[in-house]
């Protein structure tokens, strides 16, 4: 049974409307643990942040992650997909009346502080990066910090909070890693999900 960490939240729905549809059996399952007898699945809903550990302990066969997040980890999985389903952007955003200059000492407020710094060090420009978990937009609001490196999707949030995006850094869609010690009759298992997800996508 191939053994799929998927990660909770916005790209665990997703990836299961995509597969499973509107049914109400998707809906109403609130388990971080879901068996598929049909496709031989057994999918475990860790968050985000916890799927490389997964992979790493050889607790899961294959992840589906944001690239926002491998990333982040800084950790080299083979990722033989990546799909059109959990799309959005790296950016960095800031005040959109206030336009801020980015030059040496801004203040960054992200949840990504090693993407954020490799950023701004990339650029030659020494940042200072406020870590923080929760909404990030709000350090702008607050004075906490002068702009913000975060994911988006639509902008709706930006807009909401007087923000507007800078500069775009990268894309960011689901991708498929590998566990590092995966079987042969595993890996035929993976070409199966990565065939129905590519299959589900290009119908609708």
């Amino acid at each position: 049974m191939l053994r799929i960490a998927l990660a909770k939240g916005r790209l665990q729905e997703e990836f299961l409307k995509l597969i499973y549809g509107d049914s109400k059996e998707r809906r109403e399952n609130r388990s971080l643990f879901l068996k598929d007898e049909v496709r031989n699945w057994e999918i475990i809903l860790p968050k985000a942040t916890d799927v490389a550990k997964y992979l790493q302990m050889g607790m899961a066969d294959v992840g589906i992650v944001g690239k926002d997040v491998l990333e982040e980890e800084g950790t080299y999985f083979k990722s033989p997909a990546q799909f059109s389903f959990g799309t959005c952007q790296m950016v960095i955003a800031g005040p959109k009346f206030e336009q801020k200059k980015i030059t040496d000492g801004i203040r960054v407020a992200t949840k990504y502080p090693k993407v954020a710094q490799r950023i701004f060090k990339e650029k030659g420009i020494h940042a200072r990066i406020i870590y923080l978990q929760g909404s990030v937009e709000l350090a702008v609001a607050t004075q906490v910090a002068d702009v913000i490196v975060d994911i988006v999707e639509t902008g709706k949030t930006l807009k909401e909070n007087g923000l507007t995006i800078y500069e775009k850094l990268f894309d960011v869609n689901a991708k498929l890693a590998l566990g590092n010690n995966i079987s042969d009759e595993k890996r035929e298992a993976v070409e199966r999900l990565i065939d129905e997800i590519n299959i589900k996508i290009n119908k609708n």
